[in-house]
């Protein structure tokens, strides 16, 4: 009894990482893309919110680096 529900939990666990995966494989390109925009803008107008910007895609590829081993 106990034995099919840890494997309902793992298969759930698994799910929820595969679709986490899946979705930072596709957030960061697109990230990365408006990342090199901004890269272009910087030289016009020094601002805070890209830093945070790339500061966020830095989490994300972190992340996105833990989930893939």
């Amino acid at each position: 009894m106990s034995n099919t529900n840890d494997t309902e939990k793992a298969n759930r666990l698994y799910r929820r990482k595969y679709l986490f995966t899946g979705y930072l494989n596709k957030m960061v390109p697109i990230l990365s893309v408006i990342g090199s925009f901004i890269d272009l803008r910087r030289y016009k107008c020094g601002n805070i919110a890209m830093q945070q910007f790339e500061i966020i895609i830095l989490v994300l590829k972190e992340i996105k680096s833990n989930y893939d081993h």
